[in-house]
């Protein structure tokens, strides 16, 4: 708490002089690329903050202790769980983990914040406040979805229908295949129970 009082109080002074009405485009990008670094580095080197810090610990664990050949029974997003995979064949410490995920959250935010709003100051502050960054720091597989929902709605902005349709399949396919996953293995689940009970009987 003491961590996300000292950003929000950060964000106000230095948002006085650098993020003001008459803000340079200089000085949003020295305010943001502040900010935002501070951001990465306390969703990086944070120790129990956030309501699933140890149980993505312990994905990263299974995940990572889990052979290629039998990636497929894992009930998690495809994608979340080959790049884990892929960090943990680099580096066993879950601060990695964190560290690239934090990319894939802030980057995008900081990018739209700087190109779309009117007021990037205000922005941040509501970034702090309404607690969306608190939030990805519990909820990093929905926290990347909705950065990939930001970068669609610069597409939309922009009228690029192309990008705006391969992100929005991104999202779909991969909540898509997830709940297939899932309903599956809960199947294969209850078939198991079934034969046990069947062979106690």
């Amino acid at each position: 708490m003491v961590v996300y009082i000292a950003l929000f109080a950060l964000a106000v002074i230095l948002g006085v002089p650098l993020a003001g009405r008459k803000a340079t485009k200089a000085k949003k990008i020295i305010y943001l690329s502040v900010m935002f670094v501070l951001m990465y580095l306390v969703t990086v080197f944070r120790y129990g903050m956030g309501n699933d810090y140890f149980s993505y610990i312990r994905l990263f664990n299974e995940i990572s202790s889990t052979p290629w050949s039998e990636m497929h029974t894992l009930v998690y997003e495809p994608l979340y769980t080959l790049l884990t995979k892929l960090i943990s064949m680099v580096t066993l410490n879950p601060e990695a983990m964190y560290a690239v995920y934090a990319v894939l959250i802030l980057v995008p935010v900081a990018y739209t914040i700087y190109r779309y709003s009117d007021n990037v100051w205000i922005s941040v502050i509501v970034y702090l406040c309404l607690t969306f960054f608190y939030a990805s720091l519990s909820f990093i597989r929905q926290g990347i979805a909705a950065s990939i929902l930001l970068l669609a709605f610069g597409f939309i902005k922009q009228r690029k229908i192309i990008p705006v349709l391969i992100l929005a399949f991104i999202e779909l396919a991969l909540g898509f295949v997830k709940e297939i996953r899932r309903r599956e293995l809960q199947k294969k689940r209850k078939q198991v129970k079934e034969e046990q009970a069947r062979e106690h009987s």
